[in-house]
């Protein structure tokens, strides 16, 4: 018996609900980062800059469909819907973007570099992993009942 199937008979005998499709699915998210699946995006190498990985500061184009991550790379083929999925006020892929630059600190001393010596790609990858989880997530969310008319209907 899995834990799932033992958790959902324990919840039966309490008079609890079993776990929700939501819950199953969050849990789901969570896998989806660890497991690397990525939303495929299409990578536009500039042939005349050299070869270079790192990312200093990323830049959404003006159209939001692609990403401007250095001048050797862009990636294309963001879906608009990846936005709906929003961290405060701003979509998941816009905090990411915003907060994966090397910085350094008022004096100059500390520098912050998100770029990891042993996954050269590891930003790029984070990118397509965000956009996956974001959608993931938006059509988890659209599946659950509407709760909101089931209030209004009281």
């Amino acid at each position: 018996m899995s834990h799932q199937q033992s958790a959902t008979n324990e919840s039966r005998k309490d008079g609890r609900k079993p776990f929700s499709n939501a819950q199953r699915q969050s849990g789901w998210i969570c896998r989806l980062v660890v497991t690397n699946k990525k939303f495929k995006l299409k990578r536009v190498e500039k042939k005349e800059v050299k070869l270079d990985w790192r990312v200093e500061a990323m830049k959404l184009t003006k159209e939001k469909s692609a990403i401007i991550c250095s001048d050797f790379l862009t990636l294309s083929g963001i879906p608009p819907e990846v936005f709906g999925y929003k961290l405060g006020n701003r979509s998941a892929l816009e905090w990411v973007i915003d907060q994966y630059r090397v910085t350094k600190d008022e004096h100059g001393n500390i520098t912050s570099d998100p770029n990891r010596n042993d996954d050269e790609e590891y930003i790029v990858s984070l990118i397509g992993k965000v956009i996956a989880v974001s959608l993931k997530t938006l059509k988890t969310i659209g599946s659950l009942p509407a709760i909101c008319a089931k209030v209004d209907a009281k």
